[in-house]
């Protein structure tokens, strides 16, 4: 991903997440997106080749980040830091409530981010397991398939109930990673 967004790419970005929580990815185009922004189609063309394309920066932008805060809280074998850094990635969902709402509410062909995410955060589990020589490479699978699926259902009841109970979802999560890292890796 790009290291510096212009301005113009993040109004983009806000307005399409916007349109997509009101009207739905559907009705999008590229007419609205520069109307609503102010943002002449030539500019946009500059940026992106089109709604698609844009869809897919917002959403990989999101994931790089949420990919290395899980990769932190997988590499710690203190509960309390777990605990923090697991209280960091729900922050995070917390304030991108608006943006995973949008992504999730995508299904194009060939994209849907709700499986990118969830396939993304297997693979980053199994990345940062697998540099554990003394670990089974099939309890490490089987515990990042379980676990990337119930995150992603715990994330979407955590965005769905208007992300309250946040404490109590990441300690619940802390228990059942730390000790099912415990259990099934070890």
């Amino acid at each position: 991903m790009k290291e510096h967004i212009s301005y113009q790419e993040k109004e983009l970005c806000k307005c399409f997440i916007r349109l997509v929580n009101e009207v739905g990815y559907s009705k999008i185009n590229i007419s609205l997106l520069t109307r609503e922004t102010g943002i002449n189609r030539t500019t946009f063309y500059l940026y992106f080749s089109d709604k698609s394309e844009l869809a897919e920066y917002i959403c990989y932008t999101f994931l790089d980040e949420y990919y290395q805060i899980l990769a932190r809280s997988l590499s710690l074998h203190d509960r309390g830091k777990m605990y923090s850094t697991i209280m960091e990635a729900f922050d995070n969902n917390r304030k991108n409530a608006e943006t995973i709402r949008a992504l999730w509410s995508i299904h194009e062909a060939g994209f849907a981010p709700y499986l990118i995410m969830q396939k993304g955060m297997c693979d980053t589990i199994i990345r940062s397991l697998s540099d554990d020589q003394g670990l089974d490479p099939l309890n490490i699978e089987f515990f990042a398939e379980s676990f990337s699926a119930s995150a992603m259902a715990t994330t979407r009841m955590f965005i769905r109930n208007g992300c309250r109970d946040q404490e109590q979802i990441v300690n619940n999560i802390c228990t059942a990673c730390y000790e099912g890292m415990s259990a099934v890796l070890r």
